[in-house]
């Protein structure tokens, strides 16, 4: 970690209103730069395992104004200050280990090349799944290095002054030999969170999480917690505390929390970035800021709406938001983004909520299921810069601020990562055409796949989440179920809505043959992805979502077959008509689970269709999908914005540079 920078007092959070620009200089408007034209192998950053790395671009945040590009810097700085916090969040042990191989690492002492490779390869999927679980699947996976040669190297790198964070007084050795079971022992603690606990069994109890200690369900009956999101919560004698994450505020007696050293710099960053905000956009920073040193549920709950129901040419959202594995969903886990509006794209994603009423009309369930749309999200596409959280750096393409509430009917802002729908398309989904899209059908493939991967994906996270009704009670009632359920109804409904009129009267996709061509693509996709995850259960709900939607299509729909063309397999579509009503007969019955909380359907439904195909030819597609450098993951390596500062240190211009490997932008991440 780098040493803390000196700054400008800043009273109560709020710093200076900056002057204004008519001070007698003139401001001379750079031109915008050519629109550059970027070729498929631009997007593909390597490979590395199981996991292929796609390049995100920025190309044109330099026609930004200078104020939203220096904040966008400091956002950045503030959301990657926080970094650490989700680490130590998913296991006491998480960070600890990841400092210690990167501090091995870096000390660049292993002579034994195999040794080096192994730490290496150990050291990159601790980056890439945010620890020792696989962020998809839950699993522990262990190194492929011994813990004698750990013991080895990492004396190396102590002798030379490699600073190994070790406790006060405790020796090197003692510090590995108290990590060596979670690192090494892959049947110690195998599942961060067991998703399908036994009967009888407390889901606090069986989850390795670190923001429960020594508590249990039925602990839980009796207490309520002042502190819900934003807290640790852990048995001290008979007593439940709440270890609240906060900097604290002495002018009112609050005393430090848990992560304060971590939140006293994402604070710092973010009064860094309130100089170069606009004043309507200042009063979140504000309120951010106090929520961050009190701990205050209701400060932000002050800003939540006027922060979701308002845009701004830089977005971000950072805090204790993300829920999702908890077994509970109360406890958040910390994640942040930041990101700048992509204009031309966002006057089409911003067209959806208008219509949201004629979407949810339009669905193929009885109008009984129908909600009335009151009040409608906000929908922007924007260019991601720099994320952070849980399953970061895996590729996501959309996010969406919710102030953290659980309520689906609340308000909400939803982003659409516009760069990183175009660079999985030209990385990942182009590759899928090439190879299992049935010849006579690939042209129509590449021609759409611009317009019709940006609409599904902004369909499924702009309305699919929350079309048709869900019942109050179906959290509760489908439990781990809720989750996967939700995801297919989102996949399911934007699959749909694809082949709606609508979005072609609007000047959204080009014609019907678009969404019949995004159908086929969908398919190839889906069959490429299960052919990987034979014998693997994913637990992210969308993973496990599609694999759901596509063996029913495949076994119980039989609308999707396999065809043999000039000697190679192809999944195909052998009726569109067909196809559509498949979607539709499982799409009806996904909503009247939510709608009715059927806990015992959506079971079946799991049961049924969750564990890997035993279909023939997956063997051979996965084969096919290596040849052509797919893999079964996708992580994002993020632009890097660099800083031109004046003699005083102050930033005054923000570039942006394209070039980072993924080892680099990781062991760049540490310094903040």
């Amino acid at each position: 970690m780098q040493p803390e920078l000196s700054l400008p007092t800043v009273e109560d959070g709020v710093p200076p209103e900056p002057e204004e620009q008519n001070s007698g200089v003139e401001v001379v408007e750079e031109p915008a730069p050519a629109k550059i034209e970027r070729r498929e192998s631009d997007f593909d950053a390597g490979r590395f395992s199981d996991v292929m790395f796609v390049r995100l671009f920025a190309d044109d945040f330099p026609t930004l104004e200078v104020k939203p590009r220096i904040l966008a810097y400091h956002l950045a700085r503030a959301v990657l200050a926080g970094r650490d916090i989700a680490y130590d969040q998913l296991h006491r042990d998480n960070l600890e280990v990841r400092q210690v191989v990167e501090c091995i690492h870096k000390a660049n002492v292993i002579s034994d090349p195999e040794i080096e490779a192994a730490l290496s390869c150990y050291l990159k999927r601790l980056w890439i799944h945010g620890g020792f679980y696989d962020s998809l699947t839950g699993k522990k996976f262990v190194p492929d290095f011994s813990f004698e040669q750990i013991e080895k190297v990492a004396g190396a790198a102590r002798a030379v002054g490699a600073d190994l964070d070790l406790r006060k007084g405790e020796p090197l050795e003692a510090k590995l030999s108290r990590l060596k079971k979670i690192i090494f022992d892959p049947d110690y603690q195998p599942v961060l969170a067991d998703p399908v606990p036994r009967l009888g069994q407390d889901i606090l109890k069986t989850s390795h999480l670190n923001v429960y200690a020594g508590v249990s369900m039925r602990d839980l009956s009796r207490f309520d917690e002042s502190f819900p999101r934003n807290s640790r919560l852990i048995r001290v004698g008979r007593k439940l505390v709440e270890e609240v994450y906060r900097l604290g505020e002495k002018r009112i007696k609050i005393p430090p929390g848990r992560y304060a050293q971590e939140l006293r710099r994402v604070i710092r960053r973010l009064q860094d970035a309130m100089l170069s905000a606009r004043a309507d956009q200042r009063k979140i920073f504000v309120g951010l800021v106090d929520h961050f040193r009190t701990g205050d549920p209701a400060v932000l709950r002050d800003i939540a709406e006027y922060w979701l129901e308002n845009s701004f040419d830089v977005e971000f959202d950072i805090g204790f938001t993300d829920t999702g594995i908890d077994p509970r969903e109360t406890k958040g886990i910390y994640r942040g983004m930041v990101a700048y509006r992509d204009r031309l794209n966002t006057l089409k994603v911003g067209m959806l909520p208008r219509y949201a009423q004629h979407f949810e009309d339009s669905l193929p369930w009885a109008p009984e299921y129908r909600r009335t749309w009151s009040r409608k999200p906000s929908a922007l596409a924007v260019v991601l810069l720099a994320s952070v959280g849980r399953t970061d750096p895996i590729c996501s393409l959309g996010h969406r601020l919710n102030g953290g509430s659980r309520d689906d009917q609340a308000p909400s802002k939803v982003l659409v990562f516009s760069n990183a729908i175009e660079a999985y398309g030209q990385a990942v989904v182009k590759k899928v055409i090439y190879e299992f899209v049935q010849p006579a059908h690939r042209a129509a493939a590449i021609e759409s796949v611009g317009e019709a991967l940006l609409m599904q994906t902004s369909l499924r996270e702009v309305l699919g989440y929350d079309l048709g009704k869900t019942a109050r009670s179906a959290r509760k009632q489908l439990t781990f179920a809720f989750a996967p359920v939700r995801a297919m109804k989102a996949e399911l409904a934007a699959l749909w809505l694809l082949a709606d009129p609508k979005l072609t009267e609007l000047g959204l996709l080009t014609g019907d043959k678009t969404a019949t061509a995004f159908f086929r693509l969908y398919v190839a996709d889906s069959v490429a992805q299960q052919s990987f995850w034979v014998n693997r259960e994913p637990q992210h709900p969308l993973f496990l979502a599609r694999r759901i939607i596509i063996r029913y299509l495949v076994e119980e729909a039989n609308v999707v077959a396999f065809e043999e063309i000039s000697g190679r397999i192809y999944p195909v579509i052998p009726d569109t008509h067909g196809f559509k009503k498949a979607i539709a007969r499982l799409l009806n019955r996904i909503e009247r689970i939510l709608a009715n909380a059927d806990r015992r359907s959506a079971l079946k439904l799991l049961k049924r269709y969750s564990s890997s195909p035993k279909w023939p030819h997956l063997e051979r597609f996965a084969e096919r999908a290596r040849e052509i450098g797919l893999r079964p993951v996708a992580v994002c390596v993020n632009p890097k914005l660099k800083p031109l500062k004046d003699p005083t240190g102050k930033v005054t211009e923000v570039k942006v540079l394209h070039k980072e490997k993924f080892s680099q932008q990781m062991l760049r991440y540490r310094l903040y």
